[in-house]
């Protein structure tokens, strides 16, 4: 029982401290992480231009957040929802909301598809696939 509730202390302290890291960075650093994928192979791997993505965001830019990176713009509300439902779960002891089920395992492994898909498709080197890449 003590593991348990230790993993519960971690998992109810790791996501508020995430979020508030993710817009200190993305309001204050505005620095953007370089893809080392995309320095070895100059293709783009389905996160690059996430970091500028998440910046834009925090500052209200979803214009320029979805030139970005158009996957982690468009993912980022129902990913925040489905995590947050998990932290409350943890934290309010609420076993039915975080321990894996049918439902929550197809919708990562949706968005996990969706995700290596998107990786894919950017690096079609034609219109209309394109407008997947990264603005600079």
């Amino acid at each position: 029982m003590p593991k348990y509730r230790l993993l519960r202390l971690i998992i109810g302290i790791a996501f508020p401290v995430s979020v508030i890291f993710i817009l200190f960075w993305g309001l204050y650093v505005k620095i953007p992480i370089p893809c080392i994928f995309n320095k070895i192979t100059e293709l783009y791997c389905p996160t690059c231009g996430a970091t500028r993505a998440v910046i834009f965001l925090v500052h209200g830019d979803i214009i320029d957040a979805l030139k970005s990176n158009a996957f982690i713009t468009l993912s980022a509300i129902p990913l925040l929802f489905v995590f947050a439902v998990i932290w409350l779960g943890v934290i309010l002891n609420r076993k039915e909301w975080f321990i894996p089920n049918c439902a929550m395992v197809k919708f990562f492994c949706i968005f996990a598809m969706l995700y290596i898909i998107f990786g894919i498709v950017r690096n079609i080197p034609s219109i209309p696939f394109v407008w997947l890449n990264p603005i600079n």
